[in-house]
């Protein structure tokens, strides 16, 4: 059992060197409990503790939390459902070789009702990037990682449903990150997935294309 964490901080300082020296666990420890009563005290706790909300990656269960502060996993009266569907994705990372976010802290509402988590700040390079700025045979190489990836997800029905460019991070671990599922994804989210990664792709070939011009 991981050591409670006092503070946010001290969670994401903890969480970065037992991940350093050990596999991420299967389910998610949290290493701390926020309790708040709305997503403005959450914001004053963050900034209290030294952190800007864009420090953070910040996943909702409840509507009401969610702007301005993150979106995603979010529906009414699905709460729990949507907790074990992002926790069976974060499982994946033993099995795909792209990962999802892990969670440092658990936020609940002061009236007892689960509001989400706190994911760990992902440092590096979108996808995005790596387009813009030409280097297209490392974004076709992630591009990879991510459609294998997305294969053993949406064998498992667990399709991600935003997939995107700015969506992927290659981390300064080089290891790949998808960020943001969507939540509660319906029956035509594993065909938009499929979509979006040609739509990468076609991206790519273009930037290929004006560099072979120039």
């Amino acid at each position: 059992m991981a050591p409670r964490a006092k503070n946010l901080l001290h969670a994401m300082a903890l969480y970065r060197r037992q991940r350093a020296f050990a596999p991420a666990p299967l389910r998610p420890t949290f290493l701390v409990d926020i309790m708040i009563a709305d997503g403005s005290e959450l914001t004053a706790r963050l900034r209290a503790e030294g952190l800007a909300p864009e420090e953070v990656i910040l996943k909702y269960c409840w509507p009401r939390y969610a702007p301005p502060l993150g979106s995603g996993l979010r529906a009414k009266g699905k709460s729990e459902s949507l907790v074990v569907q992002f926790e069976r994705l974060i499982a994946m990372h033993r099995v795909a070789p792209a990962r999802f976010p892990m969670p440092v802290a658990r936020v609940k509402s002061t009236d007892g009702e689960f509001a989400g988590y706190i994911l760990e700040y992902v440092q590096g390079e979108t996808l995005r990037t790596l387009i813009s700025t030409g280097r297209l045979k490392e974004a076709s190489r992630q591009l990879d990682i991510v459609e294998t990836t997305l294969a053993k997800l949406h064998a498992k029905g667990m399709p991600h449903g935003d997939v995107n460019a700015s969506n992927i991070i290659v981390g300064d671990d080089g290891r790949t990150v998808l960020i943001d599922p969507v939540a509660n994804p319906g029956p035509g989210t594993r065909l938009q997935d499929e979509i979006c990664i040609g739509t990468i792709r076609r991206q790519i070939d273009e930037h290929e294309d004006q560099q072979l011009v120039l």
